[in-house]
């Protein structure tokens, strides 16, 4: 739920925010929860706590996840972001990610 939840429905600040976050959930594959990306995100790690993660990714997160709907990233900031505009190779990790979340919610 984004911060804003609360106030009346403006609809690209909390997209944006719910998009982080999913983002977060598919990269490293825990919630936005976990303890180490609380303390990431509130700013008592200098660097990331996911070492296989490229460091733009989480630049972008960061943008993403301002508190401030106001000063968080637009989705034309988000176009133009570095990690969005270059185009990467297959990420091992991520693929891992995804194989571990599909085995953890396959029925048994």
């Amino acid at each position: 739920m984004s911060p804003q939840s609360r106030l009346p429905y403006r609809g690209e600040p909390a997209d944006i925010w719910s998009s982080g976050i999913i983002l977060i959930f598919m990269l490293v594959g825990t919630s936005h929860k976990d303890r180490n990306y609380q303390l990431w995100l509130f700013g008592r790690y200098s660097n990331h706590p996911w070492k296989n993660i490229q460091n733009a990714i989480f630049d972008l997160l960061r943008q993403m996840l301002i508190y401030d709907p106001e000063q968080r990233a637009t989705i034309k900031d988000i176009k133009n972001h570095q990690w969005m505009s270059k185009s990467y190779e297959e990420d091992e990790r991520i693929k891992e990610v995804f194989v571990e979340f599909s085995n953890s919610n396959s029925p048994s």
